[in-house]
């Protein structure tokens, strides 16, 4: 994409009208410089689900932090009917030989396992 938005426009790269936020993550005690460690990442999560009126989309493969855990569900305690919250994750299962893709309903908390499959290949079974 970006060698197609370069040729149409005449081989200047395209400038301004997009923003971007980068964050990070560093444990604690890796680096000297950040002894107490960088957690911008987890801030920024919280951040956005705390102050979202309308929608948030976050991906993120590790997206399995207890604090962001009870955000969700602090999100969800919030929830009504006309401003509802869905949260769709793939996970391992309790097993642990297989994915299972959830979703979480608020008002309610209500959970479902939709489909499991395996982690790399394999067929996906459709629960729901």
């Amino acid at each position: 994409l970006y060698n197609q938005a370069v040729a149409m426009t005449g081989g200047q790269a395209p400038a301004g009208g997009i923003e971007v936020q980068v964050v990070r993550t560093v444990p604690e005690k890796v680096y000297r410089r950040l002894p107490r460690g960088d957690f911008r990442i987890l801030e920024t999560y919280q951040r956005a689900l705390r102050s979202a009126e309308r929608f948030v989309y976050l991906e993120n493969q590790f997206l399995w932090s207890p604090e962001i855990v009870a955000t969700f569900a602090d999100a969800g305690a919030r929830g009504t009917a006309d401003a509802p919250l869905a949260w769709l994750r793939l996970e391992p299962s309790e097993r642990g030989t297989e994915t299972e893709l959830r979703l979480t309903r608020w008002p309610g908390g209500d959970e479902v396992v939709l489909a499991t499959a395996g982690f790399h290949a394999g067929p996906v079974e459709w629960r729901a």
